[in-house]
């Protein structure tokens, strides 16, 4: 089962969730809705790519959002494998479009075509790991992995939007790559340390472990048989190898079993 949250995170949570939906609809607006309407600034030697990069873009910001409401709420569960296949399909076609748009035309600075393949990959192999763990039925892991592809997925949102604001007018062109570098990575360590959080808490006073989800003997009893000879030790007041030296020489003493 996954952990319990408080409803602080919760509320927390969903907040973030209704934010980046609400700058997702922006960005949509603003500058997806203008390519479908025609609108090609430059890109007319491969507008057909460029409109299926726009419209599975538009699938892949939606569905995935759905998705992931769906998954936390338990409404409408029943979509959820569908919404999530979906996501999954736009996200890829989107993907392989981000690699593959920079060989019809290349944009200044050429480092951007780096910048971008390398989210384009990333987002592959995170949505792979999360097709693979569902399809293994280890949900817990599904959803971190999901989340994770989500997060790649609203960078180019955060990135759009930071491009509307002078980050690094220093940098000049080069400018651009770096913005796309922040609206990727910062997002992505921010997501790991929120997820990992809990794996990094102070464990119990005698060290009792959570049992791992499909484990044979329970860590806690595993834990038990560790900590065993160090009560025995504080109890007793003595080394326990000494105890168990006591131990061989009663049942050398007693003789062998008949």
């Amino acid at each position: 089962m996954p952990p319990k949250t408080s409803v602080a995170t919760r509320r927390i949570v969903a907040g973030l969730f209704a934010v980046s939906l609400v700058c997702s609809l922006g960005v949509w607006r603003y500058i997806v809705v203008p390519v479908l309407g025609g609108d090609l600034s430059g890109h007319e030697t491969h507008a057909g790519l460029l409109y299926a990069h726009a419209a599975s873009g538009t699938l892949m910001l939606f569905f995935g959002a759905a998705a992931l409401y769906v998954g936390w709420t338990r409404r409408f569960f029943p979509l959820h494998k569908w919404l999530g296949g979906t996501y999954l399909v736009a996200g890829s076609v989107v993907s392989v479009l981000a690699l593959t748009l920079p060989l019809f035309e290349r944009h200044e600075p050429a480092s951007i075509a780096v910048a971008t393949d390398v989210v384009a990959t990333v987002w592959i192999a995170f949505s792979a790991m999360a097709w693979r763990a569902a399809r293994n039925r280890r949900f817990d892991a599904h959803r971190g992995w999901m989340i994770r592809s989500y997060v790649v997925t609203w960078t180019f949102v955060f990135c759009r939007m930071a491009m509307q604001l002078p980050l690094f007018p220093g940098l000049g062109a080069e400018g651009i790559t770096a913005t796309i570098w922040v609206s990727f990575i910062i997002p992505v360590v921010a997501c790991e340390i929120v997820m990992q959080w809990p794996s990094a808490a102070p464990l119990p006073r005698w060290g009792w472990l959570p049992d791992p989800p499909g484990s044979v003997v329970p860590a806690s009893a595993a834990s038990g048989v560790i900590c065993a000879p160090l009560l025995v030790n504080s109890w007793c007041k003595a080394p326990v190898m000494s105890v168990g030296r006591t131990m061989s020489r009663a049942a050398g003493a007693r003789g062998p079993l008949p």
